[in-house]
């Protein structure tokens, strides 16, 4: 998470707790209350809708490609279904055959298409809508275990020295990389992720994140001329059915943060 971001967030939350005992917030109110708090941190505001604006930018692309996909798969089933249909009329087998392959081919992208509206397009990992829908409810957390709060150390000085793709080769190092802890991976925003371990001690978690740091470490990818390392900061909690998913968030970030200054210290030796 770069610091722009980070600031965002911190005003984010106190906004949060400024408004969610109001009853009624119009527009000018939440506007108002946000350029106070954004002004008392020094955050700039014309640097909050450039990320605002990118994260949105990126959300329309998604959403646009599954609208494109959806509407294939809904004028490939009109066009099933009338081969079906007419095939009975004519009582022709070999034709219904056909239809009933066609089917099967289709149910299959339906069910492609349904796994993909929480998935990260980039990464392969599970968006914020399968959180949002799949790990909690009206903030209340449906599972039970441990929460990691992962970041990826430098990355936006990656980006900016080797570019984007550099930036989204390592992105997809790290998912791949994280998988490998059999937890549920989640790319929460940017090069920040939530790992879920489902009914997982928080000392076997906290020792396979070590070991996982510790592997990912060594590794590198090849960029051009240039060959690329990661890391990455992590804070674990443990994680109740039902209690408070954005309490439970902030204490795994707080730990993320202070484990970050010590790898700060590492990396910088």
């Amino acid at each position: 998470m770069d610091k722009k971001t980070y600031q965002l967030k911190i005003v984010s939350d106190e906004v949060k707790s400024k408004i969610q005992d109001m009853e009624v917030i119009s527009p000018t109110i939440f506007a108002t209350i946000f350029s106070d708090v954004a002004r008392e941190h020094d955050v700039d505001l014309d640097s909050v809708d450039q990320l605002i604006d990118n994260d949105l930018s990126e959300k329309f692309k998604q959403i646009n490609i599954l609208r494109k996909k959806t509407a294939f798969s809904m004028d490939k089933l009109d066009t099933t279904t009338k081969v079906a249909l007419d095939a009975m009329n004519k009582n022709n087998s070999s034709l219904l055959n056909k239809a009933l392959a066609e089917t099967k081919s289709l149910r299959k992208e339906i069910i492609e298409l349904k796994n993909s509206l929480y998935k990260d397009s980039l990464t392969g990992a599970y968006n914020r809508k399968w959180f949002d829908d799949k790990a909690q409810n009206e903030n209340k957390s449906l599972v039970s275990g441990c929460l990691v709060m992962v970041d990826m150390n430098h990355f936006q000085k990656i980006n900016e020295e080797y570019g984007h793709i550099a930036g989204d080769k390592l992105l997809k190092l790290v998912v791949e990389h994280l998988k490998k802890t059999n937890s549920y991976v989640i790319r929460y925003g940017g090069d920040e992720f939530v790992l879920i371990f489902q009914d997982k001690d928080i000392n076997e978690v906290l020792s396979v994140m070590h070991k996982s740091r510790e592997v990912l470490f060594r590794k590198q990818i090849k960029h051009k001329d240039s060959f690329l390392k990661t890391s990455f900061s992590y804070g674990a909690t443990i994680l109740e059915k039902n209690a408070l998913m954005e309490t439970v968030i902030r204490d795994a970030e707080s730990l993320m943060f202070e484990d970050k200054e010590q790898m700060n210290l590492r990396l910088s030796t």
